[in-house]
C-alpha cells in the first residue's frame, strides 16, 4: 500500500486568487508526472452529501465544520491522495513520498497538557498537508476521531482543558 501519484486540493471556488494559482502551477510544475484534481466547495459539499449521507455521523461532522478535509475529498479515504492546502508552496517534488503508505507534515509542539500526560505525545499533526494510501488505518482514525471530537463533548473536553481559550478553536476537526 503505498501512496499514488495524485494531487487534490479544495477551494470557496473556481476563481482562484494569484497566490493560490502559483501554488497549483508550483504543485504541477514540481510533480508532472502526478494526476491533479481540484474540486469547488459546492463538489466537495455534493460529495459529502452523496457518499456519507447514509452515514449520519460523517455528515454531520462534515456538515457542521467543513475544515475536516480528511472527509471532504472528494473519493474520501477509499482512493489514496496528496492532499494540499492552497496556500502551501513545495520546495521539491512529491516523487520519494510515494514510497510511504501514510505522510503528514509536523504541526507544531503541542500545548494539550492530556496529549502530553495521557499519550506522551508533545507535537501535532497538520491538516493542510497529508498523503495516503487508500483506506489507509491511520487516516480512518483521524477521521473517527474528528467525529468523535465533534459529538462528544465529554471525550473531548480533558483535551479541550489544557488549551488557553484563545486557541481552542484551532483545536478542534
Amino acid at each position: 500500500m503505498t501512496i499514488p501519484a495524485r494531487i487534490i486540493q479544495t477551494g470557496k471556488n473556481r476563481n482562484l486568487s494569484l497566490r493560490a494559482r502559483a501554488v497549483v502551477a508550483n504543485l504541477k510544475c514540481l510533480n508532472p508526472e502526478f494526476e491533479y484534481l481540484f474540486f469547488d466547495d459546492a463538489e466537495v459539499t455534493a460529495f459529502v452529501q452523496r457518499n456519507f449521507l447514509n452515514i449520519v455521523r460523517f455528515s454531520r461532522a462534515f456538515l457542521s465544520n467543513p475544515k475536516i478535509r480528511f472527509l471532504s475529498v472528494p473519493g474520501g479515504i477509499s482512493s489514496g491522495r496528496f492532499y494540499f492546502d492552497l496556500d502551501v508552496l513545495l520546495a521539491t517534488g512529491l516523487q520519494e513520498l510515494l514510497t510511504r503508505s501514510c505522510v503528514f507534515p509536523f504541526e507544531e509542539l503541542t500545548m494539550n497538557q492530556c496529549l502530553r500526560r495521557q499519550y506522551a505525545m508533545d507535537w501535532e499533526i497538520g491538516n493542510y498537508a497529508f498523503g495516503a494510501a487508500a483506506d489507509h488505518s491511520f487516516l480512518q482514525a483521524v477521521i473517527q476521531n474528528c467525529v468523535k471530537a465533534r459529538r462528544d463533548a465529554v471525550w473531548v473536553a480533558p483535551m479541550m482543558r489544557g488549551i488557553p481559550r484563545l486557541f481552542r478553536s484551532d483545536f478542534m476537526c
